[in-house]
Parts: structure tokens; C-alpha cells; sequence
């Protein structure tokens, strides 16, 4: 404070402000913030809230407004509160104030390079402030990417949200290149004919780029640190193309079967892993026009061969499966081994798909982790 109270008399400046972030929130802000959030929710129509970019619902979340960033694999929100001063440079006296929400946003398309940013700021309850103040920010890469447009200044109209807006562009192409772009974004106010002050430095999520996905061409970007969640519905009416294959995964994990797991990208593992948890001939018999259907998945480091444990089958007395040493089991058993079911075929193949468009449309990579779910 002392240093900039020094530049503003060294520029012949009146005027100082100072920014304080507001935290934890009490009562009335976190139901303001909330409401703000609402407003710039997807489908709100909210024309005073000036946002590009609508903010999924799940940002509304009271529990997410604690400063930190909450995302997704294409989503990120981070929420808070501050109190913006400006006094008097020469004498110190307080000329005004104002507490504003800063909500941020990131947006990840299913498809190319770049992620848009936003961060919105909207005074809520403003003293003596009746001098405009601008709002700027000044960007720049700091890991394989691009910035545009380098946003400019804007006034912060009072009782409004005010954005600013812009666009990382990750330079990961190439066929095969994999990275992690970030950017920072240093947000300042300014009083009239003041010294700026910092709202904050945004770092962006990591924002990670590859053109590796396994049999899909092109390059794509998510925020890495987030491990996607493959959910099968085992509701016959909703889901009638494989109930079946999620209701085995539904008692795989029921009986203990590891629900995080490892996809490996290796073909060779993934026979190994169908060859052991599914093996072919006498005795292991199917049923006509049904496959055997396996838990862990055979694309995965926790496949019935890949995981490395002991020989451990288990099924579930709907399976039409009755092979030597695959016990029929209805509680927990533990993690280790695997599930096999026989089910039909198109179940099994339509339950294929949907691991694999699961994988492209979250990018999940050789390596990648990520939770498996299921349920009605």
C-alpha cells in the first residue's frame, strides 16, 4: 500500500484504491453470489449479467464458492468476493467503496484447441463510489500456447456484471504430441486518473492438449486433472441396448471390484485381458447369440491378466454361466479378480460402443484414469 501510495503522489495522482478478498463468505453474500451465479446459468436469460459464456448450473453450488477452482473435464468455475476502496492519495481519507463478485469461467469444446476464458465482475453493494472505475486485464501464454485477443479496458458499470473475455489457444497439434498449456491473466481496477489495482493474477487450469487419442484423428484439449466419470444406466426402459452389460458392472462393483480404473491403449493387453477373464472352447460354454461380458474392462491396466492378480472369476446366478471355478457370488467378495457374465450379443457390443465413445469424447488417454459408476 505504502509503495503505491508513493507512485500515485510521484504521478500527481489523487486518487488510490485498494482490493481485499473476502473470505469466508458470510450468509448474505454467499446467497448474493449465488444468485449471481444462477443468473449467468445456462438457459437464465438474465440480460444484465454481461457473460459470453453460460456458466453450467453445477457453479451455482454454494459448496463451490470458496476461491478454488471446480471443474470438470471441459468445465472450470471459481467463485469469490471482494471489497474495492479508493481513498484519497495526499490525505488518506476514504472516498469510496464498492464489494463486488468475481466468478470465472473456462469452456473446453469437444473438439480443437482453444478454451475460453471469462471472468466477470459485479459490484453489489457500492458506498460513496460515484466516480467510474475501469476494469482491465493484460494477458499473456506461459506454456505452449496462444493468447487472443489481448482483452482491453473496460468501465465497471455499477450494479451490473462487467466481462472480460478471452481465448487460450493450445499449439499441441502434431500427430502424436501431447502437453499442457497455461496462460495468466492479471486483472487490475482503476480509479479515475489513479493507480491500478491488482484484482488478482489468473493462472489457468492446465489445460491439456494431445493428438494421440487412440482411433480418432485430430487434436483436442481437456482439463487433465479431472478424472471423468463413465456412468451405465441399468434401467431396461431408458437404456435397453445394454441394461444388461451395465447391470454387470453394477454387481461387479457391488461386489468389490475396483471402480477407478487404468485405461493402457495396447491392443496385445487387452486380448490377454479377454483370453483370461473370457476364454474360448469346452467347458466355457455360451448360450446361442450370447457373448461373455468382463469386469474389469479388457482395455484397462485392472483387466482380468494386466492386474496381476491371483485367479479369482466371479458371476451372478443371471449370467446362464456355469464354468469350474467362477463361483456364483451375491455379497462383497473384495477387489481383486474380475467378473464374467454371459450376456447377448448385441448388449455386449453396444456396451462396447459405449466405452469407446466415452473414451473419445472425454480423451482419455493411455495412462488416463478414470471412475466407472452405475446404477438406475
Amino acid at each position: 500500500m505504502a509503495e503505491a501510495v508513493s507512485q500515485a503522489k510521484a504521478a500527481g495522482s489523487g486518487q488510490l484504491a485498494c482490493i481485499r478478498v473476502r473470505a469466508p463468505l458470510d450468509a448474505e453474500a454467499k446467497a448474493g453470489l449465488q444468485r449471481q451465479v444462477s443468473s449467468m446459468a445456462q438457459g437464465s436469460g438474465d440480460a444484465s449479467v454481461k457473460a459470453e459464456l453460460p456458466l453450467p448450473s453445477w457453479c451455482a453450488n454454494t459448496d463451490h464458492m470458496d476461491g478454488a477452482w471446480w471443474f470438470t473435464r471441459r468445465d472450470a468455475c471459481r467463485m469469490t468476493t471482494a471489497t474495492y476502496t479508493v481513498v484519497d492519495a495526499q490525505t488518506g481519507a476514504l472516498l469510496g467503496s464498492m464489494e463486488y463478485y468475481q466468478v470465472e469461467y473456462a469452456n473446453i469444446p469437444t473438439s480443437g484447441l482453444d478454451t475460453g476464458y471469462q471472468i466477470t465482475i459485479t459490484p453489489f453493494r457500492v458506498k460513496d463510489l460515484g466516480l467510474p472505475t475501469t476494469l482491465a486485464a493484460y494477458g499473456t501464454c506461459t506454456q505452449l500456447c496462444n493468447l487472443s485477443p489481448n482483452p482491453v479496458p473496460k468501465a465497471l458499470v455499477l450494479h451490473q456484471g462487467t466481462t472480460v473475455d478471452y481465448r487460450v489457444t493450445a499449439t499441441t497439434s502434431a500427430p502424436g504430441a501431447r502437453g499442457v498449456a497455461w496462460a495468466e491473466v492479471d486483472v487490475r481496477m482503476y480509479p479515475p486518473g489513479g493507480v491500478g489495482v491488482r484484482s488478482s493474477i489468473e493462472k489457468s487450469l492446465g489445460i491439456r492438449c494431445d493428438n494421440q487419442l487412440i482411433g480418432i484423428t485430430g487434436a483436442g484439449c481437456v482439463f487433465g486433472g479431472y478424472e471423468p466419470l463413465f456412468y451405465l444406466d441399468t434401467d431396461q426402459a431408458d437404456n435397453p441396448t445394454y441394461w444388461l452389460n451395465a447391470l454387470n458392472v453394477n454387481w461387479a462393483l457391488y461386489t468389490g471390484l475396483p471402480s477407478k480404473l487404468t485405461r493402457h491403449g495396447d491392443t496385445a493387453k487387452s486380448k490377454q485381458n479377454g483370453d483370461r477373464a473370457c476364454p474360448g472352447g469346452d467347458p466355457y460354454i455360451r448360450p446361442p447369440g450370447y457373448e461373455c461380458d468382463e469386469y474389469p474392462f479388457r482395455s484397462t491396466e485392472e483387466g482380468a491378466a494386466t492386474s496381476g492378480t491371483p485367479f479369482a472369476p466371479r458371476t451372478w446366478n443371471w449370467c446362464q454361466l456355469n464354468w469350474p471355478n467362477t463361483p456364483i457370488v451375491n455379497s462383497y467378495v473384495g477387489p481383486e479378480g474380475w467378473a464374467r457374465c454371459n450376456i447377448p450379443e448385441g448388449q455386449n457390443d453396444e456396451g462396447g460402443a459405449a466405452l469407446k465413445t466415452f473414451y473419445g469424447n472425454e480423451r482419455v488417454l493411455a495412462g488416463d484414469k478414470f471412475n466407472v459408476a452405475a446404477g438406475p
